[in-house]
C-alpha cells in the first residue's frame, strides 16, 4: 500500500503491483508525503481514518490469467527458488510452508500444463486463499464509489491515465516518465494463459464460477474465449 495526501494505492498481487509500488516510491513529489506500507497486500480496511476519504487506485487482471500467473509465481519461489522474490525456508509462514509441501507433490506431472491445471485447482480449493475477487472487493465495497482501477494488461497506460484523473493535473516529469521507461518488477515466466484452459474447459468454468463478478466488471467479452 502507498499512503499519500493525494491518494492511496491498494496492492493487489500478481496484478504489477511491485513495479507500480517500487515506481511510485522513487518519483512521487515529497510534497505529496508519500508512505509506503508494508506488507504489501492490504485492504481498505488498513487505510488510516484520516485517508479514506481519498482517491483509492487499484489494478485488475484477468482472472484466468491471474491464476496462471499466481501458481507460477509460487512455484518459482517455493520450488525453483528463482525470481525477484526469494525467501529463504527459514522464514517461510505456515501458509508458505504448505504451499511449498504441496507444489511439491505436484511438481512431476505429464505435462507442464497438467502441473498448471493441477495447482490452480489447489489454489482454488484452498478456503485460506484469496481469489481475484477477494482481493478486489474494494471496488465493490466501502468506498467504492472512489476506487480508480488500473487496468494490468494496458499497465503503463492505464496507470498514466488514472493518476492524471486523480491528481487532476499534469503530472510530475519524473513520475510521467518513471511509468513510461521503469522495467518489469516480479515477473513470472509463462505462456499465454489461454495454452493452460485450451485442454480443460472445466476448469476454465471453474474460475469462470469463482470470479464472475470481477469478469462481469471487467472482461465480459472472455467469457466467449472458448
Amino acid at each position: 500500500m502507498i499512503l499519500t495526501n493525494r491518494f492511496v494505492w491498494i496492492h493487489v498481487p500478481k496484478t504489477g503491483g511491485t513495479w507500480f509500488r517500487e515506481t511510485l516510491a522513487k518519483v512521487l513529489p515529497p510534497e505529496w508525503e508519500p508512505e509506503v506500507i508494508y506488507p504489501e497486500h492490504h485492504s481498505w480496511r488498513r487505510i488510516p481514518e484520516e485517508k479514506r476519504k481519498l482517491p483509492r487506485i487499484l489494478a485488475v487482471r484477468n482472472p484466468w490469467d491471474w491464476y496462471v500467473s499466481t501458481v507460477h509465481f509460487w512455484r518459482q519461489h517455493y520450488i525453483g527458488r528463482t525470481g525477484g522474490y526469494v525467501l529463504p525456508a527459514t522464514e517461510w509462514s505456515p501458509t508458505e510452508r504448505a504451499w511449498a509441501e504441496r507444489l511439491e507433490r505436484t511438481r512431476r506431472p505429464a505435462t507442464e500444463i497438467t502441473w498448471i491445471q493441477r495447482a490452480i485447482r489447489d489454489y482454488m480449493a484452498d478456503e485460506s486463499l484469496s481469489g481475484l475477487l477477494d482481493f478486489l472487493a474494494d471496488y465493490w465495497g466501502e468506498g467504492g464509489e472512489q476506487t480508480h482501477v488500473i487496468s494490468f494488461e494496458n499497465l503503463r497506460e492505464s496507470a498514466t491515465a488514472v493518476l492524471r484523473q486523480v491528481i487532476g493535473e499534469r503530472l510530475p516529469n519524473p513520475l510521467e516518465e518513471a511509468l513510461k521507461t521503469a522495467p518489469p518488477l516480479m515477473t513470472s515466466i509463462h505462456g499465454p494463459y489461454r495454452l493452460y484452459y485450451a485442454t480443460d474447459q472445466e476448469l476454465f468454468a471453474e474460475v469462470a464460477v469463482r470470479e464472475q463478478r470481477v469478469i462481469d466488471a471487467f472482461y465480459p467479452e472472455e467469457k466467449c474465449a472458448y
